[in-house]
């Protein structure tokens, strides 16, 4: 529970570091990677690392379309989904084995459920 590395220096953060930890994100995404591949080893843990990522940039465009379509209309919203899904970079790193595009579903449904609490403490009042 203490990650290390073998960079002794003080450049990361201007502070000595003795011991060598190395403080990163909370590693939800490798746990999610990790304890699929535990449950259902038929696949690769290089497989479940990029199924994890295409879903949660899946689910980043479903995020996305509602909240667009919540404020401007299902037009819009479906515009704004063909142009997030065919972005190059969307492509690109809605593949890789990164924790960004669950940072990114993560984000966008977070304001999601913010906007539908909104709505419903403005309906309450």
């Amino acid at each position: 529970m203490h990650p290390t590395y073998q960079d002794l220096s003080n450049v990361p953060s201007g502070l000595d570091n003795p011991n060598g930890y190395r403080f990163v994100e909370f590693p939800i995404y490798n746990v999610l990677q990790a304890g699929a591949y535990v449950i259902f080893p038929k696949l690769t843990l290089e497989e479940w690392g990029r199924l994890i990522t295409i879903l949660a940039s899946l689910l980043a465009s479903l995020f996305l379309y509602l909240i667009v379509k919540k404020r401007f209309g299902a037009l819009a919203g479906f515009l704004s989904l063909v142009f997030f899904i065919f972005t190059p970079f969307n492509i690109y790193y809605g593949r890789t084995i990164l924790s960004d595009p669950s940072m990114v579903a993560a984000s966008l449904g977070g304001i999601y459920f913010f906007y539908l609490w909104i709505d419903k403490d403005k309906n309450s009042i």
